[in-house]
């Protein structure tokens, strides 16, 4: 009798043993897990991978997910590729993006950038955005989904099938290339972030001087994961408490006046 009673321990046991020995390694097991970051170049926002300045939005993601246990790989292509790879799961999150042409993400609270989508033309222009009114006769570049704010749904898709009006880039390089339109004469304006500009300007030599003509939108910026992912509740939350880690030590700022040392 008393070695049945000690066998019919064992069972019960052996399985708290193991439960505590599952729970215990939990989080040793997500350790080193990889987050992947996707987005198209939108410097100093996101910037080349693998560069010294990969960008203040890849930097923050970077300390706080590898303080978390994690690693976190980042690389660049179309837009459009971008969000739908992120939208379906085939990447963690995407970065550099607005709620409206996330829709469906998840998000943390907090936002981590800023962009004012702002008009250019070459400086012998005297065009000046007044209202969408005053786009009818131009010809505005863009790029393919790119939300500009609520500034895409408001004017760019009524108007994409009007090459007249509108011009849509696909595919990689889009402020380059719309740049070189503009410079030959077969855009009128194009619609760029403020900031992107800025920077693009100071880093490269774009052959064309500009001229700002009026801003469309301004919007906050995040890093949104996808919405097909069941740990992307986690991660956001992950960074939402390592943001403001971070801007209770001072490490935010230190991060972003690399790339904003005016700021």
């Amino acid at each position: 009798m008393i070695k049945r009673i000690k066998n019919s321990l064992k069972l019960p046991w052996a399985c708290f043993l193991m439960y505590s020995f599952v729970t215990y390694l939990s989080p040793v097991l997500s350790h080193g897990k990889e987050i992947s970051l996707v987005g198209e170049e939108y410097c100093p926002h996101n910037c080349q991978p693998d560069s010294t300045k990969p960008g203040y939005l890849i930097e923050i993601a970077q300390l706080i997910f590898k303080q978390a246990g994690y690693t976190v790989s980042y690389n660049i292509m179309p837009w459009s590729r971008a969000l739908h790879g992120a939208r379906y799961g085939e990447f963690d999150a995407v970065v550099s993006v607005g709620r409206a042409e996330a829709l469906g993400f998840v998000f943390p609270s907090s936002t981590m950038g800023h962009a004012r989508h702002s008009f250019y033309t070459l400086a012998n222009s005297t065009w000046q955005y007044t209202g969408e009114e005053s786009l009818h006769g131009v010809r505005l570049g863009a790029i393919q989904d790119y939300s500009y704010g609520t500034f895409y749904y408001r004017y760019i898709v009524p108007n994409m099938q009007q090459p007249d009006r509108v011009q849509v880039i696909r595919g990689y390089n889009g402020l380059a290339r719309n740049l070189k339109k503009l410079a030959s004469g077969r855009i009128d304006v194009l619609v760029e972030d403020q900031f992107v500009m800025d920077y693009y300007h100071f880093h490269k030599n774009m052959g064309v001087q500009l001229r700002l003509a009026g801003v469309a939108d301004e919007e906050d910026l995040y890093i949104a994961f996808s919405p097909t992912n069941p740990e992307s509740q986690h991660y956001a939350m992950l960074l939402q408490q390592g943001y403001e880690r971070l801007q209770a030590t001072g490490q935010l700022k230190k991060i972003v006046d690399k790339y904003f040392p005016q700021a």
